[in-house]
C-alpha cells in the first residue's frame, strides 16, 4: 500500500549546506560591498569579533544564519580561515543567494547529485514510494511526525550525524507525563529514520546512514501479566451487553481486539470462529495480522454469551454500534473495561492482558504449545519468546513432581548400595 500525499510538519531550526552560486543582481552587489566594507573597518579597528549580519564565527568555520517566515536555517561554512576577507565574502553571498532562493520559494536542494536534499523532502519521497500494510505506513508517518520532522525536516541529510540523533533522543520526555521515553520507544522511533536514509543511500544521495551508528542496550522486559480466574470471574461479573460479549470473546479465545472487532455473524458456525481479518487503524483489512486464516474453538460460557446477543438476526458484524455499523476502534469497550475492573476492585491491567491470559490457561491446562500457538495466531517461535518463563515454569513443576514421586516410590536399603 503507497501513501501519498502524507503531511509533513517542517517547523523548527534547519540547516542549510553549500549551495550554487547564481550572479547577484546591482543592488545585491553594493549590498554586500557595503557589509564587507563596513566588517573591514571593524578588523582594521581591533574588532575581530564583529561579523556582518547573519555571519559568525563558529567551530572551524562561519554559521550563516537565516530567518524566513519565523522559521531559522543555520549552516556552517567550512574554511580554515574564519576570519580571512575571502572566506567571509563568500559566506556572505551564499547567505545571500540563499535568503533570494527562500523568498522565491524554491528548493534548497540544489547539487544536481541530491546531496543537499532536506530530510523533509526525502521523506516525502520516501512514503510515496513506500509499499508496506497500512497500519504500518502510518504508524511509519506518526513516528516521523512526532519525533523527527518537526526537530530535523529542514536539516540537509548530509548534516545530520549519529550524535544529533541520540542527543534527541536523550533529552526527549514525554509531553503527558515528563518522563524520559523508554529504550523500546527509541528503537521504535528509529525504525521509519532507519528507513528514510537507507532509501537516500539507495538513490544515492548518502553513503552511510547515521543510525547504523546508534545502538541501545537492552533493558529487562517486565513480566508478562495476566488475571487469576478469580480475578477474571469477578471482571465479567460487573460487566453486561456488548461489553460482556466482547469481553468474554477475549478471555475466552485469547484473540486480537483487531480481530475481534471485524468478525461477522457468517466467521461463526456454532462450534468455531473463524478468523480471516480485522479491523486496524479504523480500517478494515482483508487478512491478519500474520495473514493466516485460522480456527479458534468456541468454549461452553462463550457460546451462551454469543446465542444472547442480539446482533445475532442482523447477520453482519457481531459488534455494532448505535448507528448500526462496525465499531472501527475499541474506545468504547476500554471504557466498559475500566468501569468493571474499578467495580471489582480488581488491580488495573490493559485488556490485552486477557490474551496472555487465555495463553496461561490453555498452558497449564496441558494443551500443546503448538496448538496453544495456533489458537492465538502465533508462530510456535513467537509463542515460546512470548511465553517462554511459563512454559519452563511448567516443565520445571513437572521435573520436581517426577523427583517427588521417585522419593516415594524409592524402596531400597542402604545395604542394597554397593560401594566401589
Amino acid at each position: 500500500m503507497v501513501l501519498k500525499g502524507a503531511p509533513i510538519k517542517i517547523d523548527r531550526l534547519s540547516r542549510v549546506n553549500d549551495s550554487g552560486m547564481d550572479t547577484a543582481t546591482m543592488d545585491q552587489g553594493r549590498a554586500l560591498h557595503r557589509q564587507w566594507k563596513s566588517h573591514s573597518n571593524q578588523l582594521r579597528k581591533g574588532n575581530a569579533m564583529d561579523f556582518p549580519v547573519g555571519i559568525r564565527p563558529h567551530g572551524n568555520g562561519l554559521q550563516i544564519r537565516i530567518t524566513h517566515k519565523g522559521i531559522e536555517y543555520a549552516h556552517t561554512y567550512e574554511t580554515q580561515n574564519p576570519h580571512s576577507k575571502r572566506a567571509i565574502t563568500a559566506a556572505v553571498r551564499e547567505r545571500a543567494d540563499l535568503k533570494n532562493r527562500l523568498k522565491l520559494g524554491l528548493s534548497l536542494r540544489v547539487d544536481e547529485n541530491g546531496a543537499n536534499a532536506l530530510l523533509g523532502d526525502l521523506t516525502q519521497d520516501y512514503l510515496d514510494t513506500l509499499d508496506v500494510e497500512r497500519s504500518t505506513a502510518v504508524s511509519y508517518l506518526r513516528l516521523l511526525n512526532q519525533h523527527w520532522l518537526p526537530n530535523f525536516g529542514h536539516w540537509l541529510i548530509t548534516d545530520i550525524r549519529p550524535s544529533h540523533i541520540k542527543k534527541y533522543l536523550n533529552n526527549y520526555e514525554n509531553t503527558k507525563t515528563g518522563k524520559s521515553i523508554s529504550q523500546k520507544t527509541k528503537v521504535c522511533a528509529m525504525v521509519p529514520l532507519r528507513n528514510v536514509f537507507n532509501h537516500a543511500i539507495a538513490d544515492g544521495l548518502i553513503e552511510v546512514n547515521p543510525c547504523s551508528a546508534i545502538k541501545f542496550t537492552k533493558g529487562q522486559k517486565p513480566p508478562i501479566e495476566r488475571f487469576s480466574l478469580k480475578e477474571k470471574a469477578g471482571i465479567l461479573k460487573q460487566l453486561s451487553g456488548q461489553g460482556l460479549v466482547y469481553f468474554t470473546l477475549l478471555f475466552e479465545t485469547g484473540m486480537r481486539p483487531s480481530e475481534i472487532l471485524a468478525l461477522t455473524w457468517d466467521d461463526y458456525d456454532g462450534e468455531s470462529l473463524h478468523v480471516n481479518k480485522a479491523i486496524v487503524w479504523r480500517k478494515l483489512k482483508a487478512s491478519t495480522k500474520n495473514h493466516e486464516v485460522r480456527e479458534v474453538f468456541v468454549s461452553d460460557p462463550l457460546r451462551k454469551a454469543l446465542s444472547d446477543h442480539p446482533t445475532r438476526f442482523q447477520k453482519s458484524y457481531i459488534f455494532l454500534n448505535t448507528k448500526g455499523t462496525p465499531h472501527l476502534d475499541t474506545d468504547v469497550f476500554n471504557g466498559h473495561w475500566k468501569a468493571a475492573l474499578t467495580k471489582a476492585r480488581v488491580r488495573y491491567r490493559i485488556p490485552y492482558t486477557c490474551r496472555h491470559t487465555r495463553a496461561a490457561e490453555m498452558l497449564t491446562g496441558g494443551i500443546e504449545p503448538a496448538f496453544a500457538a495456533a489458537q492465538l495466531g502465533h508462530t510456535i517461535e513467537m509463542f515460546f519468546r512470548t511465553y517462554t518463563k511459563w512454559v519452563n515454569e511448567l516443565r520445571d513443576n513437572e521435573q520436581k513432581d517426577k523427583l517427588k514421586n521417585l522419593a516415594q516410590n524409592w524402596t531400597g536399603k542402604t545395604g542394597d548400595i554397593v560401594n566401589d
